[in-house]
């Protein structure tokens, strides 16, 4: 049957997306479920968030033709897995190629969690865009708006998402990639405006 799996995606940075990622995990694990993680956040800041010490990312994996399954990381006080990423000029370098090993990974896991983070904030544009729904602060779709900035391999393998926002923001809505899965919900965050400079 294979992971389900699920992304997390915010309007903007700062919002708390990594955070409830690894949070979900961390309960998941609790459960004697096994997790995996995937940093696909532009700011690739989960193994970080975790305290791992990274050697490689997903994106090398890719770029070489390697198993992503070589650069999986257990986290052993948290008791999950996470998929590292490393981002900067390689991201460029990774357009169009999928993981070879997807099948394996899903049926590895029972959740997979895909952090997105802000990688699908509304790209400012000419009215000659591509078309993507734009998805309400509610959970609900729109109408249609600009096209994402980012694109990422993991897109096409995730059919679920969660809008991770914080709850005096002013962004109301999101810009999901044409075809984008189901909208689950939208977690409303706590995260205090100017967490990132403590």
């Amino acid at each position: 049957k294979g992971a389900r799996v699920v992304g997390f995606v915010s309007p903007e940075p700062g919002h708390g997306c990594t955070t409830t990622t690894i949070l979900l995990a961390y309960g998941l694990s609790k459960e004697k479920t096994s997790t995996l993680v995937i940093d696909a956040s532009p700011d690739r800041q989960l193994a970080d968030s975790l305290g791992l010490d990274i050697e490689t990312g997903w994106e090398q994996s890719l770029i070489r033709r390697h198993p992503l399954h070589e650069v999986i990381i257990r986290s052993n006080q948290d008791h999950f897995d996470v998929l590292p990423g490393q981002g900067g000029a390689l991201v460029s370098k990774i357009n169009g190629i999928k993981p070879a090993d997807w099948p394996e990974i899903l049926a590895a896991y029972e959740w997979i969690l895909i952090d997105f983070g802000h990688a699908f904030m509304r790209a400012s544009c000419s009215a000659n865009c591509g078309d993507s729904p734009a998805v309400e602060r509610d959970g609900s779709t729109a109408a249609v708006h600009t096209a994402v900035s980012t694109v990422s391999p993991f897109l096409p393998f995730c059919p679920s998402f969660v809008i991770v926002q914080r709850y005096d923001s002013e962004s109301v809505r999101l810009t999901l990639p044409a075809g984008a899965g189901e909208i689950l919900g939208v977690i409303e965050t706590f995260v205090h405006p100017n967490a990132g400079e403590q």
